[in-house]
């Protein structure tokens, strides 16, 4: 059965992808915070627990569960609520389905070609973006850190930025104009959810390494659209994870 798809306003949609991005900052904060005042047993200030806590391996990976469970349920139940409490509604807005394993080898290749690309530009700009773990990945952080940042963090941004973001701008239509594959309707949703994607890694790496991860979202979004979003998350965890694997061998 096909389902209707049904749609936000333009201010609808601004407001709670605007929303979608401060909640993110903010239960990244909060979880921090509580994190550090359970695992590090301090009474410390709260200025002084959010310095301390974004040091600690440990307490990073709890922030990050702790937003992921958070801002993938808020983002659930804003589309379920718009979809007058359909499950299957609510399923099909963020286009959870089977994908093939010849869209998946196609996607991972075109993957390696953009990985291949990047990380020769970074190594020519001399940009070492993943310095921001340094000190993150000692003993007992090392695993919660590996699982978090290369599985959990790929699969709840997948579902907000991919997901529901990326569906607040797309309207859907059909239309016979395209770029690159994509019909020109999809094109605000990519490029509005690919700006805000990059916008929220900005604050942990330099100019270069965010622009990289803006065209890194738009690849994401075209499998998303091509073949669903388990595509891309599925994408995304090969993404991290070799990228952690080039920081834990020296790269």
């Amino acid at each position: 059965m096909i389902y209707p798809i049904f749609y936000f306003s333009r201010l609808s949609a601004f407001f709670i992808s605007a929303f979608c991005v401060f909640l993110m900052f903010f239960l990244q904060i909060i979880g921090v915070i509580f994190a550090a005042k359970i695992h590090l047993d301090t009474e410390k200030e709260i200025i002084n627990l959010i310095e301390i806590g974004s040091k600690n391996g440990i307490v990073v990976a709890c922030s990050i569960i702790f937003t992921a469970i958070f801002l993938s349920s808020f983002a659930f139940l804003i589309i379920f609520i718009k979809s007058s409490y359909h499950i299957n509604k609510t399923l099909a807005y963020f286009d959870i389905k089977k994908f093939s394993l010849k869209s998946f080898f196609v996607y991972l290749l075109y993957l390696i070609i953009f990985l291949i690309i990047s990380e020769g530009l970074l190594f020519y700009f001399d940009s070492k973006p993943l310095t921001l773990m340094d000190g993150l990945m000692d003993g007992a952080s090392f695993l919660p850190m590996i699982l978090t940042t290369t599985i959990i963090a790929p699969i709840y941004e997948e579902l907000i930025f991919r997901g529901m973001i990326f569906g607040l701008y797309s309207n859907h239509e059909i239309n016979q104009q395209s770029f690159l594959g994509l019909d020109s309707s999809h094109w605000t949703g990519v490029i509005i959810s690919s700006l805000l994607f990059a916008f929220v890694h900005a604050l942990q790496y330099d100019l270069l390494s965010t622009v990289i991860i803006f065209f890194l979202a738009i690849l994401f979004c075209h499998a998303r659209i091509k073949h669903g979003i388990l595509l891309s998350m599925v994408l995304h965890i090969i993404n991290n994870t070799l990228a952690m694997a080039m920081y834990l061998l020296g790269y």
